[in-house]
């Protein structure tokens, strides 16, 4: 997303694209978090993580259609629209792929229960 932000000549974030990126951010902290306990194998704790970052990509997918409708209605200048709606998808994507991560780490850690 760094490098969007320079391609797009982005010098400040929009407070929904901020928004956005404090779910990403939010999330992969989560799976950071739930990484670190692989070792002890103990999956109620691991668990409580992955349910937070399936709340955070509901809640990603929620702010990008809300993000997206008011890009969309209040944005004028064709660029500028362009622009933040790569972003914002590109945003909700990683928030997907965070999702993605913590459901393989669910599976790795019923598979060795």
């Amino acid at each position: 997303m760094a490098d969007l932000l320079l391609l797009y000549q982005i010098d400040k974030v929009e407070p929904d694209a901020a928004l956005l990126l404090t779910v990403v951010s939010r999330a992969i902290g989560e799976i950071h978090q739930s990484i670190r306990m692989l070792r002890q194998m103990d999956y109620e704790s691991v668990r409580e993580h992955i349910v937070r970052v399936h709340e955070m990509e509901n809640e990603g997918d929620r702010l990008y259609r809300l993000f997206m409708g008011k890009l969309f209605a209040d944005q004028k200048d064709a660029i500028v629209l362009l622009k933040y709606s790569s972003l914002y998808n590109e945003m909700e994507h990683a928030i997907d792929k965070c999702e993605d991560l913590m459901n393989s780490i669910e599976s790795i850690m019923l598979k060795n229960a």
